[in-house]
């Protein structure tokens, strides 16, 4: 480590965007100004073992061998450094130096027999390394099948896992027509089965590609227990005698075929297609547990903000974003959630009702919701949450709004191209390829 210059690194990218951090150290007119013996760096000086180029465990046991004393880098960072202990026989001191995170790994007991195992066992800290640093730069990758080279490993707990698709899939036709007939029955239903899809496969997100529905793991906790999932189970339970009668067909894509259908029913959207072969997660598989980081409780400063994070992180566009929060909606899942309600008691049916109500509704807040519902002032009955708010609060998703209030056609079609798309976004076929391309 270097980066001894006590001045700084300078105007940063706010104050200086097309040069920042230049360095402050060394002749102006120096080819070394702000560089190579004038960087400014971390501050700390010093080297952790002998051969830094060499990969070993001298690092461990350096930490053993010695005791070690605070310092001081010539930039004033706090730093430690090596000195013997009471009784050894050895008179030379390495000229090496730790930070107080690596000191810190002595004072833990946990810690502390790590370091111990590396220091005392050099092939143990190759697999333990070996295994670390495979997860570090490719946990981003998300499953294993995204994965390409002679060098990959065989599947990882922390890609999650799942079984290839089966190379014969069962005929899905019988599956929708009992679906349909449930849904003749009892319309209300759709507009749970299509919240059930979405909630399974929102869970996506192309920064890591975590999530989806593939797996369905919807149906275990810590999804089935989620705040935001609440009512789910006894949605699943209303598909329970459609598994039974076709087995062969994974929960996951028959919550995805329930949305499907559901929409179908609502009335015609154009684009919306549906792609088969997803495969189902085991409920005693340890790594569901692992799927917690998905839950959508993050705080964000504004509503807006937090739509917009959401957006970008599930890789959708604001037209797709914007569309996707006309979904049908069913009132008796908004109550389920602590809710009073939804917007329209026509839930079963996809219509542009929801732009053109905020468009042209006055909303106050509902008592006691924190702002996260309002009613439609003097009338009874409509309520919205403030991330559908957001749709007209912020100008480029109310210009989206506005061109969905006044074409439903559109709508739909804009809709079932971002619902697909939503609900394919897990199904990988190496690292850019999709299977419902094929």
């Amino acid at each position: 480590m270097h980066g001894a210059c006590p001045t700084g690194p300078g105007p940063d990218p706010f104050d200086a965007p097309e040069a920042p951090w230049p360095g402050t150290c060394g002749d102006p007119d120096s080819a070394t100004f702000g560089r190579a013996e004038n960087t400014f760096t971390s501050g700390f000086e010093g080297a952790w073992t002998e051969a830094p180029t060499v990969w070993d465990n001298s690092y461990f046991v350096d930490l053993l061998e010695y005791d070690w004393i605070q310092a001081e880098s010539p930039a004033g960072n706090i730093q430690w450094i090596p000195v013997l202990k009471e009784g050894a026989t050895e008179t030379d001191v390495p000229d090496i130096i730790m930070l107080t995170s690596d000191v810190a790994l002595l004072m833990d007991p946990e810690y502390l027999a790590i370091v111990e195992e590396f220091a005392a066992d050099q092939y143990a800290l190759d697999v333990a390394f070996s295994n670390a640093w495979y997860k570090l730069v490719t946990r981003d990758m998300g499953p294993h099948s995204r994965c390409v080279g002679t060098d990959v490993p065989p599947p990882q707990d922390f890609q999650l896992p799942l079984a290839d698709t089966p190379r014969d899939l069962p005929s899905y036709s019988g599956a929708k027509k009992a679906i349909g007939h449930i849904l003749s029955e009892e319309s209300t239903y759709a507009p749970r089965f299509v919240t059930l899809a979405y909630q399974c496969a929102s869970t996506f997100r192309s920064t890591d590609y975590m999530g989806g529905c593939n797996g369905a793991r919807i149906r275990f906790p810590p999804q089935s227990e989620w705040a935001s999932n609440a009512g789910l189970s006894t949605v699943l339970d209303l598909l329970q005698p459609v598994k039974d009668e076709y087995p062969d067909i994974s929960y996951a894509d028959l919550i995805v075929l329930a949305g499907h259908v559901s929409l179908k029913q609502g009335g015609s959207v154009p684009n919306l297609s549906y792609c088969k072969g997803r495969v189902d997660a085991e409920r005693d598989d340890p790594n569901n547990s692992l799927l917690s980081v998905l839950e959508p409780t993050r705080e964000y400063d504004g509503v807006i903000v937090g739509v917009r994070d959401r957006m970008k992180i599930a890789g959708l566009s604001v037209a797709q974003m914007v569309a996707l929060a006309g979904r049908p909606r069913s009132s008796s899942l908004m109550t389920d959630l602590g809710y009073s309600g939804s917007y329209t008691e026509d839930d079963a049916v996809l219509s542009n009702t929801l732009y053109t109500l905020l468009l042209t509704e006055d909303w106050e807040e509902v008592p006691g919701m924190d702002g996260k519902e309002y009613q439609a002032v003097g009338k009874s009955g409509v309520y919205v949450l403030d991330t559908d708010l957001a749709l007209v609060w912020d100008p480029e998703f109310k210009a989206q709004s506005i061109l969905y209030a006044q074409d439903n056609d559109y709508f739909r079609h804009e809709f079932g191209s971002a619902w697909t798309a939503l609900m394919n976004a897990d199904r990988f076929d190496g690292p850019t390829g999709s299977m419902c391309d094929h």
